[in-house]
């Protein structure tokens, strides 16, 4: 079992009445008549699209056999009641599952909760190396900003001083205040390692949760 800080999480998604589509390397969980049933098909080609980007890059020898479960939730009270919590996604390492708001407003699917499930087989590193490789992947935010540019201005503006901590203490991580949306601190750094190819899976693995 891995250790995994979810102390919200709640398992009463487990007895909802899903409607469910699986694909080569997925299974996803609807509710009826919402906008991930309207859009499934969509959603199926991005996450598998997403699947072999992060593997390819990952180049490990091999992935787990079993398929990612999505569940897909139409709000965030739906969400909050079923598995605990409101926030955007979570992945769920010991369930090999992601739960995800799917909503006009919050489509929240792509490489992210991924490259989480992806990359176990490395084991658990850093919050600061599991995010910055998590966000290297998707590329952008939400609204299709370059990540390298938000992480720049937010270093410019002053709204978040640096700490070396976060390269190698995984609770300085935690202790992040979270309205700055500790991912993007992580592409500062990452974001330069990875782009020059500097893809050291020792440095993940070194840098263990403890």
């Amino acid at each position: 079992m891995l250790a995994q800080d979810i102390h919200s999480y709640i398992t009463a998604f487990r007895n909802a009445p899903w409607e469910t589509r699986e694909s080569v390397h997925h299974q996803f969980h609807y509710t009826k008549r919402s906008l991930a049933e309207v859009e499934i098909e969509k959603i199926i080609r991005i996450q598998e699209d997403a699947y072999g980007k992060i593997t390819e890059f990952l180049g490990l020898a091999s992935y787990p056999e079993e398929k990612i479960s999505y569940y897909l939730y139409p709000d965030a009270e739906t969400k909050k009641r079923l598995v605990g919590s409101s926030w955007f996604a979570q992945s769920i390492y010991n369930d090999f599952a992601v739960h995800a708001l799917y909503t006009e407003e919050h489509r929240v699917i792509g490489p992210h909760e991924d490259t989480h499930l992806l990359s176990l087989p490395l084991g658990l590193s850093i919050g600061f190396l599991q995010e910055g490789l998590a966000e290297y992947m998707v590329g952008h935010d939400w609204y299709g900003n370059q990540f390298i540019e938000v992480v720049s201005e937010t270093f410019i503006d002053g709204k978040f001083i640096f700490s070396p901590g976060l390269l190698i203490d995984h609770q300085a991580w935690l202790d992040t205040e979270d309205e700055y949306a500790r991912q993007y601190y992580s592409l500062r750094l990452l974001h330069w390692l990875l782009d020059r190819n500097i893809w050291e899976r020792e440095i993940f693995q070194s840098l263990r949760v403890p």
